[in-house]
């Protein structure tokens, strides 16, 4: 009914032109454009024709897929090891290694450098104090022993002499005696 209509125009303005001048500029640039009205009109068809496909196409497209995923799951993953990440660095960034220097930690070295030789000095000293210790007692033992040695040697050559003189006196002595 609406192209009747709209056939119906066409007569009528076609109808106008002809009885008025051809050469009629106005005439002209209306019959321009109408022709351009039109065109556009013809290429706005096509294109909404155009747009109709791809829309049926996608809609088509969409029912083939089915259902959308649900990445909600993978995605609260993902922020709990954020979470997890984000408290690690903030424990990191609180550790005293990282708010001192490296001259705090030269100075801490080379303290302990210090005071590990200061220690392993006074052990060497309580160890050579601890040896010349031994060596004295040692000396004592090995002069004591000789001291012993000297005395047994005494002894030996005392109890010798004793046992001479108790020869000698038992040989001599009964003939010396009055009875």
């Amino acid at each position: 009914m609406a192209d009747d209509q709209n056939q119906g125009l066409e007569d009528l303005d076609t109808d106008i032109l002809n009885n008025e001048d051809a050469n009629d500029p106005a005439a002209v640039a209306f019959e321009a454009l109408r022709n351009t009205v039109e065109t556009l009109a013809a290429d706005l068809t096509r294109e909404m024709m155009t747009i109709r496909s791809g829309i049926e196409f996608a809609l088509d497209r969409m029912e083939q897929r089915g259902a959308p995923v649900d990445y909600s799951p993978e995605i609260g993953r993902m922020e709990r090891n954020q979470a997890e990440t984000n408290e690690r660095l903030q424990a990191i960034e609180q550790s005293s290694a990282l708010k001192h220097g490296p001259e705090h930690y030269a100075r801490v070295i080379e303290n302990s450098g210090e005071s590990l030789v200061r220690t392993a000095a006074q052990h060497l000293e309580r160890q050579a104090s601890d040896l010349e210790r031994a060596g004295r007692n040692l000396s004592a033992h090995v002069a004591s022993a000789r001291e012993r040695n000297r005395q047994n040697r005494w002894f030996i050559i005392a109890a010798f002499c004793g046992m001479l003189a108790g020869v000698v006196l038992t040989l001599f002595l009964p003939a010396m005696l009055p009875f």
